[in-house]
C-alpha cells in the first residue's frame, strides 16, 4: 500500500513538472523591419486600474521598441471588471489592441494613430487562456 501511495506521489510531480508555466506579465514580442506584433498571457492577477486612463506610474513599464530600439508605442493589457482587456497608444505610425479570451472570443480596437488609444475588451473567463495583443506600423 505504501509503494503504491509514493508511486503515485512521484508519477504526479513527474507530470505536474512537465506542465509549463507561463510567467505573468510575460510580453512575447515579434518583430518583422517596420512593423511589430506581440501578446501576453493574462492571468486572474494581472488586474489593471478600474478606469481606462494612462498609467505608466501604476503599472508595469509596457513600453514597445522596435528592432531599432525606438519607442514605437505604450501597452497595458489584464483583468479589469470581470474583462481581459487590450489598450495600445501608438507614438510613431498606427497600432491597435486585441483580446481573446478563453472561450475563443475576439474584439479588435482597431488601428489609430499617434496620439490615440485602441482598446479591446471581452468577457473574462476561467476556461481556456486569456490573451491580450497589440500590433503596430
Amino acid at each position: 500500500m505504501k509503494r503504491r501511495v509514493v508511486l503515485f506521489c512521484i508519477v504526479t510531480l513527474l507530470i505536474i513538472s512537465a506542465i509549463p508555466v507561463f510567467a505573468n506579465g510575460t510580453i512575447y514580442s515579434f518583430h518583422d523591419g517596420k512593423s511589430g506584433r506581440g501578446f501576453m498571457i493574462v492571468k486572474a492577477e494581472d488586474v489593471l486600474p478600474d478606469d481606462s486612463a494612462f498609467y505608466p506610474a501604476k503599472v508595469d513599464d509596457r513600453y514597445i521598441y522596435n528592432k531599432d530600439g525606438e519607442r514605437v508605442g505604450y501597452w497595458q493589457a489584464g483583468k479589469r471588471s470581470g474583462e481581459v482587456i487590450s489598450e495600445y497608444k501608438p507614438y510613431i505610425g498606427e497600432g491597435k489592441a486585441s483580446v481573446k479570451n478563453g472561450l475563443g472570443v475576439v474584439d479588435d480596437g482597431g488601428w489609430v494613430t499617434v496620439g490615440d488609444w485602441s482598446r479591446a475588451a471581452a468577457k473574462w473567463t476561467i476556461r481556456g487562456i486569456n490573451k491580450a495583443y497589440y500590433d503596430y506600423r
